[in-house]
């Protein structure tokens, strides 16, 4: 128990399951917490802070703002060019119950040094007692830079109507989605209102606290943005970008 407690502050997921080394956990996690103590910030009015709660404080101001609705314009031509492409068909398969290995690939993709849940059972549980086995193929970024080299590649070639490169810089963009916005684009693609509702139980009752040097501070409900390493948001931060790819062609 102890050794699993100290593994998970430690974060060493390199290392192979069922190495027994406390001691190291233990150290890992002094380490880590040395490395990243704040002792000041400086806020946007140019004036540092040092006080362990005025840090706090404005830490949890600013990740506040971040998760904040702010005003979204539902009704323009570029969203409402969208058309809908999800049928009736393929509602039902989305709304059909998910297999037992589909569950099993979903568990196994879960850290298994995470913090266990409402329960007391963590993943490594679950994980470690499934009957069946499968495997999950990852995903690397390194594809998308293979991509990203090959249409560069392109770029001079001729065609009618000539090419154009843009490069965006999304600061903190799930953290931006609007989630009216997502709900209006996914009902024009066509999802059925069962499906939408379900999945927007995934993101509407998101809670945060802030965790500055050890201490949590702040508990707040986040009103916009998608979870970070939730398998589900990339493809609904896709949805949502394609809105942008028809602005530009509008």
């Amino acid at each position: 128990m102890e050794e699993s407690f100290w593994k998970q502050k430690a974060r060493n997921s390199w290392l192979a399951e069922g190495d027994r080394n406390t001691t190291f956990f233990h150290a890992s996690t002094i380490e880590k917490a040395g490395g990243e103590w704040i002792s000041s910030i400086r806020l946007e009015t140019g004036q540092t802070v040092e006080s362990q709660v005025d840090i706090k404080l404005e830490a949890v101001r600013y990740f506040h703002h971040q998760f904040l609705a702010g005003a979204v314009e539902l009704e323009n031509p570029v969203i409402e060019s969208i058309p809908s492409l999800v049928t009736d068909e393929k509602n039902a398969k989305l709304m059909a119950p998910p297999s037992l290995l589909v569950v099993h690939q979903a568990v196994i993709s879960i850290s298994r040094d995470g913090a266990a849940g409402p329960d007391r059972f963590s993943t490594a549980f679950f994980a470690g007692y499934w009957d069946i086995g499968a495997f999950v193929q990852g995903c690397s970024i390194s594809k998308n830079l293979a991509l990203s080299q090959e249409l560069l590649r392109d770029l001079n070639r001729r065609v009618r109507g000539g090419n154009i490169l843009v490069k965006l810089n999304i600061e903190k963009a799930y953290n931006r989605v609007e989630w009216p916005f997502l709900k209006r684009v996914l009902k024009l693609f066509g999802f059925s209102v069962s499906w939408i509702k379900l999945v927007e139980c995934c993101w509407n009752n998101c809670w945060f606290s802030v965790l500055v040097n050890g201490e949590a501070g702040g508990f707040f409900k986040s009103t916009r943005g998608l979870q970070q390493g939730d398998p589900l948001s990339p493809s609904l931060f896709i949805l949502a970008l394609e809105v942008l790819g028809r602005g530009f062609k509008k």
